[in-house]
């Protein structure tokens, strides 16, 4: 069995990062609540929610875990959460690959207006007016809160074997060193 991991390719279920008990994640699929007469765009949306719930133990003491990992520890943070949710879409048959950047926060970890490293994941659907294209799903937002301006994104991952260590390694020269400055805003 394939995840799709972007429109013109596919990753097996056995690349390292997407490792997973392929009835694992049929059973998490089967908890999302999705109806099969769903649209792709509504079904993306409920697995959003479905992995926002589901991972329990939010928490920033996790590595980088698999999907599988994350399916069975219901632990991890943003990383895990687009994974998981990644991994989910995939199996739905929608394509999915994971984004990291910068995402603007009022207040994490003691500070205010940060902004932090940040992952979250992307499906390829069709928009309202048929265009098809990346659309983002943050996962470790609650409710029905969609992923706004305040993600920036830095660089883009299907998480391929060896891709996914690549993706993090072109960010590390950027750690500690990123001005970011606001010129205006309305």
């Amino acid at each position: 069995m394939e995840f799709t991991a972007s429109p013109s390719s596919s990753v097996e279920i056995s690349s390292a990062i997407w490792v997973a008990s392929v009835e694992r994640i049929a059973e998490l699929l089967g908890k999302a609540g999705l109806q099969p007469t769903m649209d792709p765009r509504t079904r993306a949306r409920l697995l959003r929610r479905f992995v926002y719930r589901y991972v329990n133990a939010k928490s920033l003491g996790v590595g980088f875990g698999s999907a599988s990992e994350v399916a069975r520890t219901r632990a991890g943070d943003c990383t895990e959460h687009a994974v998981l949710l990644a991994a989910l879409l995939r199996a739905d048959g929608i394509p999915s690959r994971v984004v990291s950047g910068l995402i603007y926060a009022e207040r994490f970890e003691g500070r205010d207006d940060i902004l932090g490293y940040h992952m979250w994941t992307q499906a390829w659907l069709t928009s309202d007016d048929g265009e098809p294209g990346w659309f983002d799903f943050d996962a470790t937002l609650g409710g029905d809160r969609p992923t706004d301006a305040t993600h920036i994104a830095l660089d883009i991952s299907t998480l391929d074997d060896g891709e996914a260590v690549n993706s993090m390694l072109r960010l590390t020269p950027m750690i500690g060193r990123l001005n970011v400055s606001v010129e205006s805003f309305e």
